[in-house]
């Protein structure tokens, strides 16, 4: 029966009244009427008594604590969620439940269970308002901080969602809730941009709820920022309502600040944009910007004012120009450093960090103008010259960076006229470049017959310097070679200029011993051979004994090369020779049985299953290595290799009768091999052998061939 509720209540009755009533709830259904008659009778006594209600929340807030940090993570639960609703009630608290209560929560805020993280940090932000960080120790993080770390770092999308919900929007906060435009939630981030959705002015003597210290979001992000992050939906009706808008072209640029846009592992940074956009002023091209030049490409700007062919190579020639002069800044600066002692130089730092930044976020302007001028339409006859003209500059440019030369040479293969043309300005750009090094190297050796006073050590310097930038030149002119040769479709013989090339340039850096000159003139002489039948058959031996002799780095990129020679040629390397089909296929699994690099390992995989896949090769040593490859303990770390067989296997196996039949006739000596290799591991470095057992069954099961 319900307990008799004394009649000089006070807390220490409470501890035991309200506890017999829950337990006596527990017990039967047919008491609950009368169990909360009696807990209402006790909070009517409660409060005609004259307890203070703020000792009594305190009391019951210091019992609560107690179910924070039970194993029960259902008592955790309630406990911490009933703590959240009677915080909003409190006025004060005393110092030391406050404290208890904040350690508690923050605990609970970590812990490992989400359900109880999302409430314990409901329950933190309400107290966030009476917390003074500054009466805080050193070590001890304050609540906001807890809460914005929790929004950045929360494995699950529901505990981020509620730190994000109850962290205050202010200027310092703005920034950590702006990163959730890239949540992984798509909620999320629609929470996010429902913060910065412009609102209605409001109304004289009342308060905008989306404001920060008095000043509008709107001043804080920009405000065609507003409807941007909506349009990347695929809703045309907001891509066409941004588009109406001619300024927002700048609100999108200053939003792309927030991406990494220069940085080589930004890979998916052009997902940032789907909407269409406009924009023609001058001033908009004449002060580009890595984010702004990105927008141009991307937002398909042809069809909304772009400007004419001949303006866009009359800015392309303005940016390389601002290029060419931070690089030249850059290199003076490394001079000067070079100068200088240990402890100027180190001042110097910081400085040439900026310098170098400026010359990557002008190199990438100019690349996204060559990506976006290559997409043109060079009807207009001037403007195709223009920019033919500006381009072939460019490349002629000896400080032009490295990773501009295949954009450069995709628009010069755009507006030349044909693939003859190209070839013909390509070769000249090599000449010329070459030229203007040894013109140098000839002013040097004037000055070093001048000066009679130059001892030996300074003059090996020059040498090693004038060396050095030769080096460098025929790196620059072997990569031009290869962006060139990668775009044609002709054949050696029709364009004789190559010849002069390939016999002062990709021979002579062939024989090199540097690695890196030796391989750039391997992959000029490899994309020769493509279109060089004769030079082929002549130069695929050399190929062969490079792969025996190069380094890790060189090996891949040869063994490409000759998979690609017997790719092409196959009827004269592997069909009508027996021999020589026997022979390279040999090499190429003994190559793979010694091979210790996961990268040389992985290249001749993919190699040789492109082989068996095209019928090239039928070899049952060739399909039984890759198998024992495939289940091999020191294949087990790598992923390229495993995933090329995981998809090769199957493909072979239930491409055709005849290759199941192969896979069929070694199928027990492939499990024989696996077998004895299985005996000599420990158990667990290798799959077992009833599961290869299993791959064997499915890979041989004539049901998967698909006949055509």
């Amino acid at each position: 029966m319900p307990p008799v509720i004394p009649s000089a209540l006070h807390l220490q009755s409470l501890s035991t009244a309200i506890p017999h009533i829950f337990d006596q709830a527990q017990l039967s259904v047919t008491t609950h009427r009368k169990n909360c008659v009696a807990l209402h009778k006790l909070q009517a006594t409660v409060s005609s008594k004259p307890l203070a209600s703020t000792a009594r929340e305190e009391h019951l807030l210091t019992w609560l604590l107690r179910g924070f940090y039970a194993r029960d993570k259902t008592v955790r639960l309630r406990s911490v969620t009933l703590a959240a609703e009677l915080v909003v009630h409190l006025d004060e608290l005393d110092e030391d439940v406050y404290a208890s209560l904040r350690q508690g929560l923050v605990e609970r805020a970590l812990d490992k269970e989400s359900s109880i993280r999302a409430p314990a940090i409901i329950a933190l932000a309400k107290l966030l308002g009476g917390e003074d960080p500054n009466e805080l120790p050193a070590d001890e993080p304050s609540i906001l901080e807890v809460l914005l770390e929790i929004l950045c770092c929360d494995p699950m999308s529901d505990v981020r969602r509620a730190a994000f919900l109850h962290i205050p929007l202010t200027a310092c906060t703005l920034s950590a809730l702006l990163t959730r435009v890239r949540d992984v939630d798509p909620a999320i981030r629609t929470l996010m941009f429902s913060i910065l959705t412009p609102t209605p002015a409001p109304a004289p003597g009342k308060a905008n709820a989306k404001a920060v210290a008095g000043v509008p979001i709107a001043k804080l992000v920009h405000p065609r920022q507003l409807t941007l992050p909506n349009a990347s939906r695929q809703d045309s009706a907001v891509r066409a309502a941004a588009a109406k808008d001619r300024t927002v072209v700048a609100g999108l640029a200053e939003f792309l600040q927030l991406f990494d846009v220069v940085g080589r592992e930004g890979t998916n940074r052009a997902n940032a944009l789907t909407a269409l956009l406009t924009c023609g002023r001058n001033a908009y091209w004449r002060a580009l910007t890595p984010q702004s030049a990105l927008l141009a490409r991307e937002a398909r700007l042809e069809r909304a004012g772009l400007p004419v062919v001949a303006t866009l190579a009359f800015y392309l020639q303005e940016a390389c120009n601002a290029l060419f002069d931070a690089v030249d800044e850059l290199a003076e600066a490394r001079t000067l450093t070079e100068s200088l002692s240990a402890e100027q130089a180190e001042d110097e730092d910081e400085e040439l960090e900026r310098m170098e930044d400026k010359v990557a976020r002008a190199g990438f302007v100019v690349g996204e103008l060559l990506l976006l001028v290559v997409r043109c339409d060079f009807a207009d006859e001037n403007g195709r010259r223009k920019v033919f003209a500006v381009v072939r500059e460019m490349l002629a440019h000896e400080l032009l960076p490295e990773h501009l030369t295949e954009p450069c040479v995709d628009v010069l293969k755009e507006t030349a006229t044909g693939e003859r043309e190209l070839i013909r300005i390509v070769v000249e750009t090599i000449a010329e470049l070459r030229d203007d090094g040894d013109g140098d190297i000839v002013e040097h050796n004037g000055n070093d017959s001048m000066s009679g006073d130059t001892t030996q050590s300074s003059m090996r310097s020059r040498s090693l310097r004038r060396r050095a930038r030769a080096d460098a030149v025929d790196m620059r002119c072997l990569g031009l070679c290869v962006a060139m040769l990668t775009r044609v479709d002709g054949s050696f013989d029709e364009n004789s200029t190559l010849e002069g090339v390939l016999a002062d340039l990709v021979l002579p850096a062939v024989k090199r011993k540097e690695v890196a000159l030796r391989e750039r003139g391997l992959v000029c002489l490899g994309l020769c051979c493509l279109i060089a039948k004769n030079m082929a058959m002549s130069s695929f031996q050399l190929f062969i004994n490079q792969v025996e002799s190069a380094p890790e780095g060189l090996k891949s990129k040869v063994l490409q090369i000759v998979f690609d020679l017997l790719m092409v040629y196959d009827q004269e390397l592997l069909c009508t020779s027996e021999e020589i089909a026997e022979r390279v296929i040999t090499f190429l699994l003994r190559t793979l049985e010694v091979e210790e690099s996961d990268e040389v390992q992985a290249v001749l995989c993919v190699g040789i299953s492109k082989l068996m896949l095209n019928g090239l090769v039928s070899d049952e040593r060739a399909l039984t290595s890759l198998v024992l490859t495939y289940v091999s303990p020191a294949t087990a770390h790598n992923q390229e290799l495993r995933q090329c067989l995981a998809y090769f296997l199957p493909t072979y196996c239930y491409s055709s009768p005849a290759n199941q039949r192969c896979m069929q006739s070694l199928a027990i000596n492939a499990y024989d091999l696996m077998l004895r290799a299985h005996e000599e591991l420990e158990e667990g470095e290798m799959i077992t052998p009833q599961q290869f057992g299993l791959l064997l069954v499915d890979w041989t099961n004539p049901q998967n061939v698909e006949y055509t």
